[in-house]
């Protein structure tokens, strides 16, 4: 998007497992910054370039002769030159009593 390319990030988690990460010390830059407090700042500079973002789910992506076609769950599609495919992480859970309730107060997963 900072070169005038027209970008468009699609997702159905919007900053996925960094929204409930409460500390992070290792990121270069921060000595201390939340996951949600990240998250802001990089949404500031998406918008600041003119990044577009649309929540959905990409069921699908079709190759074609000159484009990708992006098939989303909602029955609509987007199209485009190119694409990349960032699917993300998600922690192993305990599965332990209290381990929602717990998350971010004492239980806690490490994406390092």
């Amino acid at each position: 998007a900072r070169k005038k390319m027209q970008t468009l990030l699609i997702t159905e988690d919007f900053g996925g497992q960094l929204m409930w990460t409460m500390s992070i010390e290792n990121y270069m830059g921060y000595q201390y910054i939340t996951g949600p407090e990240l998250m802001e700042k990089f949404k500031n500079q998406m918008e600041q370039y003119g990044v577009e973002q649309r929540a959905g789910r990409v069921l699908r992506v079709e190759k074609q002769a000159a484009a990708f076609l992006l098939h989303m769950e909602d029955g609509g599609f987007y199209e485009g030159k190119t694409i990349i495919i960032a699917t993300g992480k998600r922690p192993r859970m305990l599965n332990v009593p209290g381990e929602e309730r717990l998350k971010g107060r004492g239980v806690s997963y490490c994406a390092t």
